[in-house]
């Protein structure tokens, strides 16, 4: 079985931002996973665990969206967290997360109704939480709730 995570990344200048963000946050909490596991970016599907035999057929489908939706404008605006996070299938990680809140368009909320028309068939080893809040995580699954603690200060002062 392979694992998708099916994300938007971020154009340069802004991933840089975001990057520099996360080192101010690893300094302040402690928690790199934001830095060593993942380049910035939004989740905007569910992502799908599938057989060799599926494979190709949903990078087809993908693709074909990514034809469709070229890179588009996506402000980011403010910060949120949860502490409930429950991570993928087999996922280890606590449940601290921050992140940076975005503003969604059209243009966005329609690439998320054609993506689950496509993942909705597939097995999943993660799922968007519910309700969905589009965002950039900025420090998650080795957050602990005093970094976390730590992190929301920080973010509600900038």
């Amino acid at each position: 079985m392979k694992k998708y995570s099916i994300v938007c990344f971020l154009e340069s200048e802004s991933k840089q931002k975001v990057l520099n963000l996360q080192q101010t946050l690893f300094e302040l909490t402690g928690s790199r996973a934001c830095l060593d596991d993942w380049a910035p970016h939004i989740t905007v599907g569910d992502g799908p665990e599938v057989s060799e035999s599926e494979t190709e057929i949903l990078e087809k489908e993908i693709q074909n969206l990514v034809d469709i939706y070229k890179p588009f404008p996506l402000l980011l605006n403010s910060f949120g967290g949860r502490t409930n996070r429950k991570g993928g299938k087999d996922e280890i990680t606590t449940p601290y997360v921050l992140w940076i809140n975005t503003i969604v368009s059209d243009t966005f909320d329609k690439l998320l109704i054609e993506i689950e028309k496509i993942t909705y068939k597939y097995n999943h080893w993660y799922t968007k939480p519910n309700p969905y809040i589009p965002h950039v995580t900025i420090a998650f699954r080795d957050l602990s709730q005093e970094g976390y603690e730590k992190g929301a200060e920080y973010l509600n002062s900038i």
